[in-house]
């Protein structure tokens, strides 16, 4: 984790033919009209709202706003319409197969549960989960409740002095008792990009299913499902500056179908009598109850806006972004990053400060970082660490921003 100390950098990567500057960016998003002076680096937490997300929210609730599903009247229908309109968008973007293959829930965590306890039944006593150090919370407790539930076992792939996945590890870890294997798309830590296909090729070989968790990384590089192979793919809007309260559960068509459902309610069945129900097929099969419709519309604006932008534009944007970041902060003295090549979005680091202390102490500048655990207790003690600091962009973001914050971070650890 090298550390050494110069001033900042001028160099600036290329953004040769950006559909819009840095400063224009910006203006999509009302939280900076309403604080302009706020340098915001914790995207990897949440990610601002867009103006057209807040107004197609908006006009949705306020002058087409019905249920959907379950009339047969004008606004009834026109709703149906447009929340299966955004269903498809979130398919073409993801790459899916089918929208069918897309669920509704209320969030990443959500999606990553109803896995869990849709599984449940196929498990038990000599099945094993593979899970990686490196895990969000999110994709660890749930797997904890259900080997506890089932007598499965979790194992556990270690993370190299980068955080990096020892992939030499996970190849000697799986075997034909595997019978599910989780991980990252995107680490939330460091912001290492994890080989999902590999990961994922090596799994189906043995007739382990694969759940990626990509929290982390459809708002920052193209994701395509087909090429991934995934059995499930799970994320929320909120990081993807659309609304809070919704997440998606990709699920291949034939995984889906071979599931039960997750909740009981209206929506989700066929038939029902006194005894007994019988159920529809995927994705009505798991969203039971009134949907979010009005956040789905919102996600919809969301969708629009990065389809429009083009995705491989929004990585070369961030990795520019990022490369500057780091060239950076690693020249501050007494700074120490944790993270390997391949990265996008994020820097996490620790200086003699304690993060909290710093976290505070950038806040009086009106500069936002994440400090603390990151919900990733296992790779904080994987590296020794109470906590840590990270600082993670978005498409917002901008070079004066990062200049601002690495001018105070410098001057604070060298106040310490």
């Amino acid at each position: 984790m090298p550390s050494n100390s110069s001033s900042s950098s001028s160099y600036k990567p290329s953004l040769q033919d950006e559909p819009f500057s840095q400063e224009s960016l910006r203006s999509l998003f009302p939280i900076f009209a309403h604080h302009p002076s706020l340098v915001y680096l914790d995207s990897a937490a949440t990610t601002h709202t867009l103006r057209s997300v807040l107004d197609a929210m908006h006009t949705f609730s306020s002058e087409g706003y019905a249920t959907v599903h379950r009339a047969i009247y004008h606004l009834s229908q026109q709703a149906t319409e447009q929340v299966e309109e955004v269903r498809a968008k979130v398919a073409r973007f993801l790459g899916a197969a089918s929208p069918s293959e897309i669920i509704f829930t209320k969030g990443g965590t959500e999606a990553i549960n109803l896995v869990k306890t849709c599984l449940q039944e196929r498990f038990s006593k000599g099945k094993e989960i593979l899970l990686t150090q490196g895990e969000h919370h999110a994709n660890l407790v749930p797997w904890q409740m259900l080997a506890k539930a089932t007598g499965a076992t979790l194992r556990f792939v270690p993370l190299l002095e980068d955080g990096t996945v020892d992939q030499n590890a996970f190849c000697s870890l799986i075997s034909s008792k595997t019978a599910l294997v989780c991980f990252a798309h995107v680490f939330n830590t460091t912001g290492n990009i994890n080989p999902a296909a590999f990961f994922t090729k090596k799994a189906h070989e043995v007739g382990a299913l694969v759940l990626v968790d990509g929290a982390q990384a459809p708002s920052h590089m193209p994701v395509d499902l087909q090429a991934l192979g995934a059995d499930f793919y799970t994320f929320s809007f909120h990081k993807m500056y659309g609304p809070t309260g919704l997440g998606v559960l990709y699920g291949k068509q034939e995984v889906l179908e071979s599931l039960p459902p997750y909740q009981g309610g209206g929506d989700m069945i066929e038939r029902v009598s006194l005894r007994e129900a019988t159920w529809q097929k995927p994705p009505l099969r798991f969203e039971a109850g009134t949907p979010p419709i009005v956040q789905i519309i919102g996600a919809g604006a969301a969708i629009d806006f990065l389809s429009s932008y083009g995705m491989k534009q929004v990585e070369r944007r961030e990795k520019a972004l990022q490369e500057y970041l780091d060239q950076n902060i690693q020249k501050v003295p007494s700074v120490s990053v944790i993270g390997g090549s391949q990265r996008i979005g994020i820097a996490c680091f620790t200086t003699p400060l304690h993060p909290m202390d710093l976290g505070t102490l950038l806040d009086t500048r009106n500069i936002a970082i994440r400090t603390g655990r990151h919900c990733a207790d296992p790779f904080h003690e994987r590296f020794s660490l109470n906590a840590s600091c990270r600082a993670s962009i978005g498409i917002y973001t901008t070079h004066r921003e990062i200049d601002l914050f690495l001018e105070a971070l410098r001057e604070f650890v060298q106040e310490a």
